[in-house]
C-alpha cells in the first residue's frame, strides 16, 4: 500500500469546495490524506481586501473535524504557487504519491484513485499521470504543451529524482533556447493553418506578442520532460476508469463568487453550476 496524499491548491471555491472535499471522502476507498493550500481566499470590495470567510469557516470546520490538515496562505501566491508549497515543500519527503485536483472539480465513482496508481506502477519509468494538450498560440503570446494538474498523480520517487519544477506562472522569450526549437513550426505564425484558429477565435493580433512564451503551471512540467530529462522519464494519460470518475466545472472562483455582477451568458453559467452543485452535494450527503 503506497503512501498517498491528495493535494487541493484553493481559491475562492465557494460552493463547489464541500463538493469536492465531501466526494474525495465518500468514494476513495484508497487510504489517502487530504492536505489543502488555501491561497489567501478574499475579495475586493470598495477597494479593500477582505477574506473570504465561506471557504475558511469550511475549510477550518473541516480541519477541526479531521478530515484534512490546512495550511492558510498569508498572501495571494498563485495556483503555481499553491502548487510548490504542497509538492516542492510539505509532499517533499513523506508520500510516495500526490494526487492533484482542483477545489471545483468532485468525484462521482470510486476506484478512481487505485486507477491512477495502477497505471504508474505500470513502469518505473513513469513520473505522471496525466492528460495533456498540444502547443499552441494563446492570447498574447505562444503557450508550450498543457499538462491538465486540475486532476493528476505524481510519482514522488522519481519527482524527487531531479524532476521537480517550478509550477509558478511565468515568461520566456521565444528566441532563446529550448523556445527556438519547440516552436520553430509555429513560427512565423502567419505561415502556420493554426493562426487561423487563433484568429477566428477573435483574439487580438496587435496583443500577440511574437517573441513571448506564456506558461501556466502545467507548461513548465512538459518543458521539463522535453528538455530537461536525461533519464527519459514519462507521463501517460489518465486511464479510463479514473477520467469517467470525476466532474470538473472550471472557473468556479470566477463564476460563483457573490461579489461578482455576472449579466447574460456568464449569469446563467453561474446559475447552472450552483444548482448542480447543490444538486449534487445533497445526493451526496443523503447517501453518507
Amino acid at each position: 500500500m503506497k503512501n498517498v496524499a491528495i493535494v487541493i491548491p484553493n481559491r475562492n471555491g465557494y460552493n463547489a469546495l464541500p463538493l469536492c472535499i465531501e466526494s474525495i471522502r465518500a468514494r476513495t476507498d484508497y487510504p489517502h490524506k487530504i492536505i489543502v493550500y488555501d491561497d489567501f481566499s478574499s475579495y475586493k470590495e470598495n477597494g479593500q481586501i477582505n477574506r473570504n470567510l465561506i471557504d475558511l469557516e469550511y475549510l477550518r470546520e473541516c480541519r477541526d473535524k479531521g478530515w484534512i490538515e490546512l495550511h492558510e496562505g498569508e498572501k495571494g501566491i498563485g495556483h503555481g504557487g499553491a502548487l510548490n508549497f504542497l509538492l516542492n515543500e510539505r509532499c517533499k519527503d513523506e508520500f510516495d504519491y500526490a494526487a492533484i485536483l482542483d477545489g471545483d472539480l468532485y468525484i462521482t465513482e470510486s476506484g478512481w484513485l487505485e486507477a491512477m496508481i495502477d497505471e504508474a506502477e505500470k513502469d518505473e519509468m513513469t513520473l505522471a499521470v496525466c492528460d495533456h494538450k498540444a502547443k499552441g498560440y494563446c492570447p498574447g503570446g505562444y503557450r508550450p504543451a498543457l499538462y491538465f494538474f486540475w486532476f493528476g498523480l505524481i510519482k514522488l520517487s522519481v519527482y524527487r529524482d531531479d524532476m521537480q519544477v517550478d509550477w509558478s506562472q511565468r515568461r520566456a522569450d521565444r528566441r532563446e533556447e529550448p523556445y527556438l526549437s519547440e516552436f520553430a513550426d509555429l513560427y512565423p505564425p502567419e505561415k502556420n493553418e493554426c493562426w487561423n484558429l487563433y484568429m477566428s477565435r477573435g483574439w487580438d493580433r496587435d496583443y500577440f506578442d511574437r517573441d513571448l512564451v506564456k506558461f501556466d503551471p502545467g507548461c513548465t512540467f512538459d518543458i521539463k520532460l522535453k528538455y530537461y530529462n536525461p533519464k527519459g522519464y514519462k507521463a501517460v494519460p489518465v486511464p479510463g476508469k479514473a477520467r469517467r470518475a470525476y466532474v470538473h466545472y472550471v472557473h468556479c472562483s470566477y463564476y460563483l463568487d457573490p461579489h461578482n455582477k455576472l449579466e447574460g451568458r456568464d449569469a446563467r453559467r453561474r446559475d447552472e453550476k450552483i444548482l448542480s452543485i447543490k444538486t449534487e452535494l445533497e445526493k451526496l450527503r443523503c447517501q453518507s
